[in-house]
């Protein structure tokens, strides 16, 4: 029961960071588009306080009439947009995400190579390889760039040495009952990083996932990533 709670109060506190950074943006733009209406409020009342701009003679006062009536337009714009984003606030997908209940719960048993047509299905056959203490496997789930990085590790060691060292990173893995995937935060149409929860010696591992052609690769962990 603890474990349980422990998961769902990890997803809450994932759900609500989130939030607040999207809300600290539309704060900002609301606050700015408050500005801007309250400035062509002003402007539009002028130009209703001067009804006999429109039949005047004079071309000075017809472009300023047009004037005034191309801002009472932005006005309007800017109205709807405010009131479209105050909308978006209250009913965006990161405020309701943390009442959503914790992820499915993704047991070891389960696991098995799941290709790589999708993030989630990507970063499941890497764990099953390092699971199983395939080194060969896990490096076909890596990006060209991550790959590289991991073959750096044991240019300069032994096949005692790479055994050892692949048997001691594999290791916490190889102990997992299973894991969660608490977020999924889309960086662009190529890049994603999965938040995973692997228990409590592990925490919250923000695992980035590219997409290399067709497939999607593990590109390391997303130290940098929100």
């Amino acid at each position: 029961m603890r474990a349980i709670l422990a998961i769902g109060l990890i997803a809450l506190i994932v759900g609500l960071v989130v939030q607040t950074l999207r809300l600290r943006q539309s704060a900002a733009k609301n606050q700015q588009l408050e500005s801007q209406i309250a400035e062509l409020r002003s402007v539009a009342a002028a130009a209703g306080a001067s009804p006999g701009a429109a039949t005047s003679s004079d071309g000075e006062d017809r472009t300023e009439l047009l004037r005034l009536r191309n801002q009472v337009a932005q006005l309007r714009a800017a109205t709807n947009e405010l009131h479209e984003l105050r909308a978006g606030i209250h009913h965006s997908p990161a405020s309701s995400r943390a009442t959503q209940p914790a992820a499915e719960f993704v047991p070891r048993e389960s696991w098995t190579f799941a290709g790589y047509a999708t993030p989630e299905a990507a970063f499941q056959s890497m764990f099953f390889a390092m699971s199983q203490r395939d080194q060969n496997a896990f490096v076909e789930t890596l990006s060209p760039e991550e790959a590289a990085r991991h073959s750096e590790q044991f240019a300069d060691k032994t096949p005692e040495q790479i055994a050892e060292k692949w048997s001691r990173q594999t290791e916490k893995i190889a102990r997992l009952t299973g894991y969660r995937i608490l977020d999924r935060n889309e960086i662009s149409p190529e890049e994603i990083v999965l938040v995973i929860y692997a228990g409590n010696e592990q925490g919250l591992l923000p695992m980035q996932m590219k997409k290399v052609g067709d497939q999607w690769k593990f590109a390391g962990i997303a130290t940098d990533r929100r």
